[in-house]
This record gives C-alpha cells, sequence and structure tokens, in this order.
C-alpha cells in the first residue's frame, strides 16, 4: 500500500453521468454527483495501535484498522452514512436514496481496491469501482454489469 502516500484530485472524468444514469441514479443526483471534485487522500500510519491508512474519495472517507476493518463515511450535504467491512467478507449495505446491495471489498495482488456492489432490487444494476495507482495519478474505473 506505499504507493497510496499522498494526495490525489481528479483533473478529468470520462463517462460518469452514464455510469451514475446506469447504476439508476436520478437525475438530481447524477447533476449533484457529477459536479463533485474527487480527491484522495491516504496516509500510513507508525503504529499498530493507531488507524493505518486513510484516504478521502469522491465525499468518502476510508479509513483502515490494523484488523482489517474499514470504516466508509460518506460526507454529503444531506445524509452522512458510514459503511463498514472487512476485506474478503461480503456485507449488506442501503445507499443514501434506499437502494440495497450485498457489497465486498478485495486488495488484489497488483495493490487495487475492488468494490463489488450486487443489488438486492432487479431494478439496479450490479457495480464494479476499481481503485488502483498509476506513476502519481489515481485511477478509479466504475463499471455497471453483471458480476
Amino acid at each position: 500500500m506505499e504507493q497510496f502516500n499522498g494526495r490525489f484530485v481528479s483533473d478529468k472524468s470520462e463517462n460518469f453521468d452514464q455510469y451514475l444514469k446506469e447504476s439508476g441514479h436520478g437525475t438530481l443526483v447524477r447533476k449533484v454527483e457529477a459536479k463533485a471534485i474527487i480527491t484522495l487522500d491516504i496516509r500510513n500510519e507508525v503504529s499498530d495501535d493507531h488507524i493505518r491508512q486513510y484516504f478521502i474519495d469522491r465525499n468518502f472517507l476510508i479509513i483502515v484498522f490494523p484488523d482489517n476493518k474499514w470504516i466508509c463515511e460518506q460526507q454529503t450535504t444531506f445524509k452522512n452514512p458510514i459503511m463498514e467491512f472487512e476485506i474478503d467478507k461480503e456485507f449488506e449495505e442501503s445507499t443514501t436514496d434506499g437502494r440495497k446491495f450485498v457489497n465486498s471489498a478485495a486488495l488484489t495482488d497488483e495493490g487495487m481496491l475492488v468494490q463489488r456492489q450486487i443489488y438486492l432490487e432487479d431494478s439496479h444494476k450490479n457495480t464494479t469501482i476499481t481503485r488502483y495507482m498509476e506513476d502519481d495519478d489515481t485511477l478509479v474505473i466504475m463499471n455497471v454489469a453483471e458480476l
């Protein structure tokens, strides 16, 4: 995870509105999300007694604890949901707009954080979000598809 040390701010977004539309977000949510600036802040702490890493990604504060538990806190104007999870373990979650899904997250050997959302309602499509570093850039790839 050494490559994640630092602060990264997005300079472009490609097809993000289409991703939001395909994943079932309404027009108002898409307009608000499209204007958000993506900032990724990651730090590693020295002591295992303290939080080891955290980063901010599109209004999310993600905290990594030494025992493999993560907390993801979303900060929005309307709601501030908190998601707690462990790597490679499924958990249920609801979005701020009420959509329900089974979520899982994994760290790959290539140093990527891959999040999978499997929706519990037929009207929404499953999503995969992959975050990784390339040179000095943070790349976030969001795909809507059947998993």
